[in-house]
């Protein structure tokens, strides 16, 4: 197969529907600018949520009359359960040291006994910093003896859980839409290349010419339309998210991994477009 012919004919496909050739580039640009800002603002949310879900623990209070060894014990039990990456165990003393550095000693000056009680404060690995889990763990630490009270982010969990479910699926639904329309866009210039091309499309097919070597040239401009805008997407994206660093608290990471999906999901746009077209408009 003669692949300079076949991407000569491709780029003469421009030529013969410039215009509709652009406004597809322009189109798939911007759906892919969408899809990039989705995606970008995913990656950030994400690691915001990973960040404050690192900071939540479970703080299982000690009642006042355990003994040491109770403790120890209770201790051993807590490391062994599935999920929690480590314990620490906070006496009364460190409870009352910690306070005093928090809200200052003056809080404290009317009380002349410890009222803090000792506790331990579970960290979870990060496949337990989810709201399912952090309830499991905590129906096994209640059955245990020795246990006052158990406290944890029963508010915080289920609230960033939810609004990561809301938010990865109005991301899909998104990305398929805007994506089906860029199909479209695509598929209809390509027929118009089509339509100016039939004549030869014809005498190619009288010749013995198979339908991959007439196809192959106009699955490429799709492909290359693609390409052309995923660069337009990657440039404009690039260029906003460096304005727009450091102005919005926690976004800055914005992983090469953007640029690599979106420049494949030009490709695979332009591509699915012309070949979309070639199967409606193209009888070989």
């Amino acid at each position: 197969m003669d692949l300079i012919y076949v991407f000569q004919e491709s780029l003469r496909g421009f030529k013969y529907s410039r215009w509709m050739s652009l406004a597809s580039v322009i189109i798939i640009a911007i759906n892919l600018l969408i899809i990039g800002g989705f995606l970008y603002v995913s990656i950030n949310t994400n690691q915001i949520i990973r960040k404050i879900k690192e900071k939540v623990e479970i703080e299982v209070f000690v009642k006042d009359d355990s003994s040491q060894l109770k403790v120890a014990a209770l201790q051993d039990t807590l490391l062994n359960i599935s999920g929690v990456r480590d314990v620490q165990y906070f006496t009364k003393a460190m409870a009352w040291e910690e306070f005093k550095q928090i809200h200052g000693e003056e809080m404290l000056e009317a009380v002349e006994e410890n009222p803090f009680p000792a506790s331990f404060r579970l960290k979870l690995e990060s496949a337990s910093q989810n709201e399912l889990e952090v309830q499991r763990i905590v129906t096994i630490i209640e059955h245990q003896d020795g246990i006052e009270e158990i406290k944890y982010g029963k508010q915080l969990l289920p609230l960033l859980d939810r609004f990561s479910r809301i938010y990865y699926t109005a991301f899909g639904v998104v990305s398929i839409l805007i994506s089906l329309i860029a199909v479209f866009i695509v598929s209809n210039t390509i027929k118009l290349t089509v339509f100016a091309r039939q004549e030869i499309i014809r005498l190619m097919k009288l010749s013995g010419a198979r339908d991959l070597y007439i196809r192959l040239p106009f699955i490429l401009e799709g492909m290359i339309q693609g390409l052309l805008g995923a660069t337009c997407a990657v440039m404009v994206l690039w260029v906003v998210i460096e304005k727009l660093k450091g102005s919005i608290a926690g976004f800055f990471i914005f992983p090469p991994q953007i640029m690599v999906v979106l420049f494949i999901f030009g490709f695979i746009l332009g591509g699915c477009g012309s070949w979309v077209s070639l199967q409606k408009f193209l009888k070989l």
